[in-house]
């Protein structure tokens, strides 16, 4: 558990009412393995990305400013990821301030844990003491209150934090961390020394950070940032800022100086990737603009687009046998997706059934149903009600596997070529066996299966 960082952010959530003026753009340090490597706020000046050379903090808030969501993700090298390992969540009481913490950590693993904190007391609209709960059982697991000793001017010199354990009460309050700070002469922190301890009191790690800061100024946030996907690259695009000398667009563990307002990143492995983009001025890296989300699908896998149907036909042709057989068309076409990666096949599916092109470019397909298939009949062949109403899709053959449906056309070939006659409808309605005239006024009864009775005259339709 790291105290230190909850106590920031409680810090951070109660900071609405508070006019920000400058924002932390670098943080030195020593000792510190984990080090901040940057930190980036949004034109409002809210801090909203944090990193490490290996941890990402990411921090949501509401329209009034507070602080609603906190996510601690984490570099996933195999992946080429950040993926999100905690997340805390803040609900706020009538006086503002947060009243309960929900917090998940290793999300999605066996790991996982749940908790929850209430705050109790506020000072200064800082929380000056905490529990914290187990969220599956309900049960206290820690108390935490906070010291603070200050300066002659009010500022803070430092900050203590104890823990208690429920489980072991005759330990009492034993001292958790501390905060040690020096100070500017304009009151901004310069230098903080951040101590952990072990539970007899002895130090367990120091860390010392130094802190540089910019002027806030909203104007200098890149406007109309956008992120277009094209295979595995998403180009980025944003609108010039008065003054700028370059911009910093960071993603990923890349945090990169451009001289132009678009951007391409390549080679960006399949998932989601969150882009920011900074105007530097004065040879520092400003507000940034609202940073954006992308995602990379499979290249293995990319679905065909577009799919779509014509207008069905109906066709004779004659087999080897020299019998003609009736077809129901349905002309079908679609379109590759971007960046796909090499195609092996293209397969058209109907209902439960699908054919295999035999062809790695083909972006048109003529889908050819025997009549048997087109309309409705029993198991004798004979006919019930209007034409089986297909669901078609398409799907590419990858070298990695089949990529997922196409979006789904809805043909039913035999209603549309030949409608559905009145004479037709009782037999619809009831699931008879129909009785079917032509346009002569001729009965034609499709009572034996592959055989047309005409006027007492059998012909034969295969």
């Amino acid at each position: 558990l790291i105290i230190m960082a909850l106590i920031a952010v409680v810090v951070c959530a109660n900071a609405a009412d508070r006019k920000v003026t400058k924002i932390i753009i670098a943080a030195a340090s020593e000792g510190d393995s984990d080090d901040a490597e940057y930190y980036i706020y949004n034109p409002q000046g809210q801090l909203i990305w944090m990193q490490t050379s290996s941890t990402r903090y990411e921090y949501e808030y509401d329209a009034d400013g507070n602080l609603m969501k906190r996510n601690t993700l984490s570099w996933i090298a195999a992946d080429r990821a950040y993926k999100v390992l905690n997340t805390a969540v803040y609900e706020y009481g009538a006086d503002g301030n947060v009243a309960k913490m929900n917090r998940s950590l290793n999300l999605g693993s066996p790991y996982q844990r749940n908790y929850y904190y209430t705050y109790s007391d506020y000072k200064n609209g800082e929380a000056t003491a905490w529990k914290e709960y187990n969220a599956d059982s309900g049960n206290l697991r820690y108390e935490y209150k906070v010291e603070n000793a200050l300066n002659t001017d009010g500022t803070i010199a430092k900050k203590t934090v104890y823990e208690f354990d429920p489980d072991y009460p005759e330990d009492g309050y034993y001292i958790y961390e501390t905060n040690e700070y020096t100070y500017q002469s304009n009151g901004d922190i310069d230098t903080e020394v951040y101590t952990t301890y072990k539970q007899d009191g002895t130090v367990k790690k120091t860390s010392k950070r130094t802190y540089t800061y910019s002027d806030l100024d909203a104007s200098y946030a890149p406007a109309n940032l956008k992120a277009d996907v094209n295979g595995a690259s998403i180009v980025l695009s944003w609108d010039a800022v008065a003054g700028a000398e370059s911009y910093v667009v960071t993603y990923d563990q890349e945090h990169t100086t451009v001289s132009a307002t678009t951007f391409t990143a390549k080679d960006i492995a399949v998932g989601d990737h969150l882009f920011a983009v900074q105007a530097v001025v004065d040879g520092t890296e400003r507000n940034a603009a609202t940073p954006v989300s992308a995602t990379v699908a499979d290249p293995g896998k990319l679905p065909a687009e577009k799919l779509a149907a014509g207008k069905s036909k109906k066709v004779v042709e004659t087999n080897d046998e020299g019998d003609d057989v009736t077809f129901y068309v349905v002309p079908l076409t679609w379109a590759f997706p971007a960046g796909h990666s090499a195609i092996k096949d293209i397969r058209v599916y109907y209902n439960d059934n699908y054919v295999s092109l035999n062809s790695q470019k083909a972006t048109s397909y003529d889908l050819k149903l025997y009549e048997w298939q087109a309309r409705n009949t029993n198991s004798s062949g004979d006919f019930i009600e209007g034409g089986v109403t297909f669901n078609i899709a398409v799907t590419i053959m990858y070298g990695s596997g089949e990529s997922e449906k196409s979006n789904i056309v809805v043909a039913n070939p035999y209603n549309e070529v030949n409608g559905i006659d009145a004479i037709l409808a009782p037999q619809i309605a009831t699931g008879k066996a129909s009785s079917i005239y032509n346009l002569a006024g001729q009965r034609v009864d499709a009572s034996h299966k592959g055989v047309v009775i005409v006027d007492g005259k059998k012909i034969l339709k295969k």
